[in-house]
């Protein structure tokens, strides 16, 4: 981690900002860090008593001289950072004796400062959800999306409903489906909210649960323009996020929106799978080391595979059960290939 001196009028009103990143740009995890600082400076010289039998100089004389002395101090202790990245409670440094770390039984530590105030927070990140909702009974409802915060044990803080509707009452009542990804680099969550107005909705986080206000990406418009999913994935093994986007509206198919870095996408491919997409699974399926898809159809009762050899590929088509809904991936057989499980509405 690298600092810097800010303040530095008065003997006492210096102090070290901490950049909270380790030598590959990369955040640290909330903790307590050693560090070791060394302040120099020179001040100017002036003649001394000498000793007549060699030792150090007797005294000092007070008269000035054409040399400058230099004088260093190595000081060494502990910073205890706290990165928004890992933990809900907000970018900071506190230096250890004004701030220390309490671990408790449970696995969550303690901080407390010099003020009296505490904070626990758990080691590494607290998952929360992010929920997508419709709203059939509710033309007004202006929240479409409700984010619960996790406490780091299984529990969840009560919903916190957002605004991410084009239009209050308009098309674009209902939120679909959500995915959350890292869209502008800035090392925060963002949120994509697929709309049934056809629009994505991109939420570029600012840490601590809370957003900038929505911006918009068209994928389709028409008398239907539903879009029903919506996954992120670096599809292109560039470093920056993809969209993956699922309409089942007058035009059916796989929209690709791909990932500029700065929290903007832009439609790059288009393919037409079949009848109802509903949702999409994402893996390395042919062992290729690029990201394949295996996409769900609720009228064609099938899962299809998007081979992802150059730009996606239609592949295998496999039947499934009446009216399926969604799809996961995982080693059912542990014979280190990946399977895949559908549910069915219809049996």
């Amino acid at each position: 981690m690298k600092a810097s001196f800010i303040g530095t009028v008065g003997e006492s009103r210096q102090a070290l900002l901490w950049d909270g990143k380790n030598a590959r740009g990369q955040k640290v995890p909330t903790g307590s860090y050693l560090y070791t600082v060394r302040l120099s400076n020179e001040y100017d010289g002036t003649y001394a008593t000498t000793n007549t039998f060699g030792g150090p100089p007797i005294s000092d004389t007070g008269i000035p001289t054409d040399e400058r002395i230099p004088l260093a101090v190595d000081i060494t202790a502990a910073a205890i950072i706290h990165n928004r990245r890992d933990s809900a409670f907000g970018a900071g440094w506190g230096l250890r004796g004004l701030e220390q770390l309490h671990p408790q039984p449970d696995g969550t530590i303690l901080i407390t400062d010099g003020e009296g105030s505490s904070t626990v927070f758990r080691k590494g990140p607290m998952p929360d959800l992010a929920v997508a909702t419709e709203s059939f009974f509710s033309t007004f409802r202006t929240e479409a999306l409700s984010i619960l915060l996790g406490m780091g044990t299984g529990s969840f803080q009560p919903e916190q409903r957002m605004k991410v509707r084009p239009d209050m009452f308009g098309s674009g009542q209902d939120a679909f489906s959500v995915a959350a990804g890292e869209f502008n680099q800035d090392g925060f969550q963002d949120l994509a909210v697929a709309l049934e107005s056809g629009d994505i909705a991109i939420l570029l986080g600012k840490g601590g649960a809370t957003f900038e206000p929505p911006q918009y990406v068209s994928v389709i418009t028409g008398f239907s323009p539903a879009l029903t999913f919506v996954a992120a994935e670096d599809l292109d093994q560039d470093g920056i996020q993809d969209l993956i986007v699922l309409s089942q509206a007058d035009f059916e198919g796989v929209f690709i929106l791909s990932g500029v870095g700065d929290g903007t996408f832009f439609l790059s491919d288009v393919i037409q799978t079949g009848p109802a997409p509903a949702s999409v699974a994402i893996e390395d399926f042919d062992a290729d080391g690029l990201p394949d898809l295996a996409v769900v159809h609720e009228a064609s009762d099938e899962v299809v595979i998007l081979l992802g050899t150059s730009g996606l590929q239609p592949g295998q088509r496999l039947p499934v059960g009446g009216l399926p809904r969604s799809i996961t991936v995982e080693d059912f057989t542990s014979d280190g290939i990946v399977d895949l499980a559908v549910p069915n509405f219809l049996d």
